[in-house]
């Protein structure tokens, strides 16, 4: 099992500090619709949103496309992550 592309893009916010209004300005929309997206969990991004989030992030597409596999043990794929994007 690996971690969904929103649970990815949480996860480097938070490792990274980048909040999420600072993620919906660089889509160029609002804090709220950007929470509003996000609350219905499953959420599909477009490869040009995913640019833009990956450029919030201070990280490539292909940390945010990259398979993270999630740690059984641990419940959370964002040590493997962390190794990532730090």
């Amino acid at each position: 099992m690996v971690l969904s592309t929103l649970d990815k893009i949480l996860a480097i916010a938070a490792i990274k500090g980048v909040s999420k209004q600072d993620i919906a300005k660089e889509l160029g929309i609002t804090p709220q619709s950007f929470n509003n997206r996000i609350s219905r969990g499953n959420v599909e991004f477009r490869e040009s949103e995913l640019r833009k989030i990956a450029k919030a992030l201070g990280v490539t597409v292909k940390v945010v496309f990259m398979d993270t596999p999630m740690d059984p043990e641990e419940g959370t794929g964002t040590a493997t992550l962390f190794n990532e994007v730090r």
